[in-house]
């Protein structure tokens, strides 16, 4: 056993040794000793500002390195690494490239102010698998800060003083040129603080009478906002740009936002009448991501009772049929008031109103 031992000792040490005289012999080939044999890696250019594309434009023998790899990967492979000092890495372990989108490996762009270290290297398999690196290169580029950029931005709609019901919110459109990728933030406005906020992300390219239905994500702001009485809003639109940086920004006079649902979002509707022309049917379509409590208000005096739902909520697009019988024919107005974002307000506070008229004289 301890024979076995010390020949499988023996083993190893003879490995590693071979792998350390194959490291040396592949740096020592090249006539001055160093680890570039005399040819560093050139790239172009050297220095700019962001966005700043930069090529390897040699050695030969790395970019035939390159263009030869057959795209297969070996253990301990023949192979090459390309490192851009960003944390972007190319090499032929992890890249499975054509012959025509090969020569993309030779490029990168940066996109923020710096000074990095482009390092690149070739390797063939070693004895124990590990692999040895017979050349190896490393150069310095400058990255600034942005070259001096223009970008324009004109709202175009709405110009302030409309009127706008519940939920009804405004087409915002605009014209814009932008020299650089953009996000394009659609903010509403109440006093100096925003209560609902839309964004069109990427915007590569300048555009005119671009438009876009305002459609926040969230109502509760808004919802809050018109609770606390108020009525006044303005839109204002940002350009941001890759880096979280504001490029420009602007504002709409102030407009109107009421309290009263626009009849057009269709949540409350008639359902057709019976024989009995004195009866009515409604049926209610859940039009937010939730509603937690309603009453309804029929128009001549009663009222069903207003039902909560303590906690719980009936989910988009849930119907809803309500069922009456007026007394007398005439011409109601149906109102319905339903909360939709607090399961603890009172129906009394609650601002989405939906109404409907019902005409029972034809």
């Amino acid at each position: 056993m301890n024979l076995l031992r010390v020949i499988i000792l023996l083993l190893i040490v003879n490995s590693l040794s071979s792998a350390q005289m194959c490291w040396a012999q592949g740096f020592t080939r090249f006539k001055n000793g160093a680890a570039d044999g005399g040819q560093p890696i050139q790239v172009s250019p050297t220095s700019g500002s962001t966005p700043l594309r930069v090529t390897i434009t040699g050695p030969d023998l790395l970019m035939t390195k390159v263009r030869n790899w057959n795209g297969r990967p070996s253990i301990g492979g023949t192979g090459f690494s390309i490192s851009w000092g960003d944390g972007q890495r190319q090499s032929r372990d992890i890249y499975n490239w054509t012959d025509q989108n090969r020569e993309e490996l030779f490029s990168h762009t940066y996109t923020a102010p710096g000074t990095y270290i482009i390092s690149a290297s070739t390797y063939t398999p070693g004895p124990t698998d590990a692999p040895i690196y017979n050349w190896r290169s490393w150069t310095n580029v400058t990255v600034g800060g942005a070259a001096t950029q223009s970008c324009t931005l004109q709202i175009q709609e709405p110009l302030g003083g409309e009127t706008f019901n519940y939920q009804d919110f405004p087409v915002v459109r605009w014209s814009m040129t932008t020299d650089r990728p953009v996000d394009l933030h659609l903010q509403l406005v109440c006093g100096d603080k925003v209560v609902a906020e839309d964004v069109v992300k990427n915007i590569a390219h300048n555009n005119s009478n671009s438009e876009r239905r305002f459609s926040p994500p969230s109502f509760d702001g808004y919802e809050r906002a018109l609770r606390e009485g108020n009525t006044k809003f303005r839109m204002v639109l940002q350009m941001i740009d890759a880096q979280g940086k504001t490029i420009l920004a602007r504002s709409t006079r102030e407009f109107t936002m009421t309290k009263r649902y626009v009849s057009s979002l269709g949540g409350l509707k008639q359902e057709p009448r019976s024989n009995d022309r004195l009866a009515v049917a409604l049926k209610y379509t859940v039009n937010h991501p939730s509603c937690f409590s309603y009453s309804l208000d029929w128009g001549d005096g009663t009222k069903d009772a207003a039902e909560k739902y303590d906690g719980q909520a009936l989910l988009k697009m849930t119907e809803k049929t309500f069922a009456h019988r007026y007394q007398k024919p005439g011409v109601y107005t149906v109102v319905l008031h339903s909360n939709n974002s607090d399961p603890h307000a009172k129906l009394k506070d609650v601002t989405p109103v939906e109404s409907i008229v019902v005409d029972l004289t034809k």
